[in-house]
């Protein structure tokens, strides 16, 4: 039985996460696929052990998470500011405690 190379591992888990990235919500499957795609990367470049190779996923995950996650989101899913935060606060007022026609 023939084993599969860990750096194709990593790639495979990191573009399987990428793609179950588009799935589902929550934006935050992008970062454990970016984890595992420089594990695949630094595991192709420098043949390292597997406690070492998770060590290191764990840590490019978590690193591209808390440093990237609120860049992409502010750059990507704007939130509204200003005028538009107002409309939709008095539209989400209206919907919780409609005019009563007394």
């Amino acid at each position: 039985m023939t084993t599969i190379p860990f750096p194709l591992f990593w790639l495979i888990m990191g573009v399987m996460l990428l793609f179950l990235e588009m799935a589902l919500p929550g934006f935050v499957l992008f970062f454990f696929g970016l984890g595992a795609l420089i594990t695949s990367l630094v595991t192709y470049l420098f043949p390292i052990n597997i406690s070492w190779q998770l060590a290191l996923f764990i840590a490019a995950s978590l690193a591209s998470l808390f440093s990237l996650r609120n860049v992409i989101q502010r750059r990507f899913f704007k939130q509204p500011t200003g005028e538009g935060r107002k409309k939709r606060w008095t539209r989400m007022c209206c919907l919780l405690w409609p005019a009563s026609g007394v």
